[in-house]
């Protein structure tokens, strides 16, 4: 069984898509336009994407080229199916969404046995990942150590860069609150640690936005809790 993630906005060609790759055992994942599929792959993790070219918000061309140039993204397979332009097979729309990074390529209208087909190669030539990263979970709240994300209710909320997501796991793996010293010891190990502290927290907050309240100050140091203290 698959992961697959089809990011389409036709409501009939999701069910054809549904009801096909549920016969085929695959768990199928629904966007209905091009920035609602783009923040799914980071919640889904796929192992396809399929993905239509005419989307509301963000093009199929923007999401596929987004896919690609992303470090922890671009090994996703991408099945591009689309009615557009000139959509035959071995024509000019194939080999400019494959210069995108597609991998496969299904003109609509298509045949259930064909898109079948296609999704099976397509899954049968993906080399295996290796799921190096983990996860922490704490609550609601979802941390993705190998694409560095931030999902409460699987919702995305950040991408972090590498120093303040480390900090935030490390926060949120802790039973408790973490001593300042503690923290600047394991992160910085340098005099200016303890300001660098400070700015990582208030950056990190921003970066959780109406979350922010989820980093709680104590008096020795830093919480990470799970629900907003009571007014």
């Amino acid at each position: 069984m698959a992961r697959i993630l089809s990011i389409e906005d036709d409501a009939s060609i999701q069910q054809v898509i549904s009801v096909a790759l549920n016969l085929e055992g695959h768990d199928v994942h629904y966007a209905f336009s091009g920035d609602e599929g783009y923040q799914k792959v980071f919640s889904v993790r796929p192992d396809l994407v399929m993905l239509d070219m005419m989307l509301p918000g963000m093009s199929g061309a923007e999401v596929l080229k987004a896919l690609h140039t992303h470090p922890d993204l671009k090994g996703i397979p991408v099945l591009v199916m689309t009615a557009f332009g000139d959509n035959k097979r071995g024509g000019v729309l194939e080999q400019t969404v494959r210069a995108l990074g597609a991998v496969e390529f299904l003109a609509k209208p298509f045949r259930i046995n064909e898109l079948t087909r296609r999704v099976r190669a397509c899954l049968a030539a993906r080399p295996a990942r290796a799921e190096t990263g983990r996860e922490v979970r704490r609550g609601d709240v979802r941390l993705d150590t190998r694409l560095r994300t931030v999902l409460i209710h699987d919702r995305l909320v950040a991408t972090l860069p590498h120093n303040r997501f480390e900090l935030l796991a490390f926060l949120a793996s802790a039973d408790g609150p973490v001593a300042r010293e503690a923290l600047v010891e394991r992160f910085w190990k340098k005099p200016e640690g303890r300001s660098a502290l400070e700015k990582a927290v208030s950056r990190l907050r921003s970066d959780l936005g109406a979350q922010a309240f989820r980093l709680k100050t104590t008096p020795g140091g830093y919480e990470f809790v799970t629900t907003a203290d009571p007014a």
